[in-house]
């Protein structure tokens, strides 16, 4: 065989974690929250098909959870793939490529910073706060540290409350006086 350094063809291998989406029963979770999700060049990436780059992990997507391989070095290039039925992500390589005798680990659960953070920091970056994500992080830090003093959750909630009332008060007074 001509073009191949040993003589033989070099074989793609992929690595793929596959979800099936159909759903018989009216009961079941809407298996259509599940979504494609991996970081490429640093980037959270949502769209499917082939991706080229420096790939550090892919995974499954849902609302509360998240189930993502995670290399000990990057991929070049990602797999995703979703239609009404199935939903693929994973890793392709060549059988000579440095990916192919490494390890990867896997984490499935839930999307909470600091388990996320344990595990890998750049998974903290699959929790979507929205356009007040700006906001949301510090409150839900100093959420945790309320916490952490009052040993409720409940207690830390109306703690915050209070908290932002006085913050905004000259507002609500103004806006009230208006």
């Amino acid at each position: 065989l001509e073009g191949f350094p040993s003589g033989k063809p070099i074989g793609v291998y992929q690595l793929l974690w596959q979800s099936y989406l159909s759903s018989s029963s009216s009961n079941e979770v809407d298996p259509h929250y599940l979504d494609p999700i991996l970081l490429l060049n640093k980037k959270i990436v949502t769209e499917t098909g082939k991706h080229y780059g420096n790939v550090s992990w892919v995974g499954l997507n849902s609302k509360y959870f998240l189930m993502a391989f995670l290399p000990h070095h990057t991929f070049s290039t990602a797999v995703a793939e979703k239609d009404e039925r199935q939903l693929v992500v994973g890793f392709e390589f060549l059988e000579n490529s440095p990916s192919f005798s490494q390890t990867i680990g896997i984490y499935a659960g839930p999307k909470e910073n600091a388990a996320l953070k344990q595990v890998d920091a750049s998974l903290e970056k699959v929790i979507d706060y929205g356009w007040v994500s700006f906001m949301a992080g510090p409150l839900l830090w100093f959420l945790h540290y309320l916490y952490r003093l009052t040993g409720n959750y409940g207690m830390a909630i109306i703690l915050l409350t209070i908290l932002i009332k006085i913050i905004f008060f000259p507002l609500s007074h103004k806006s009230f006086k208006s």
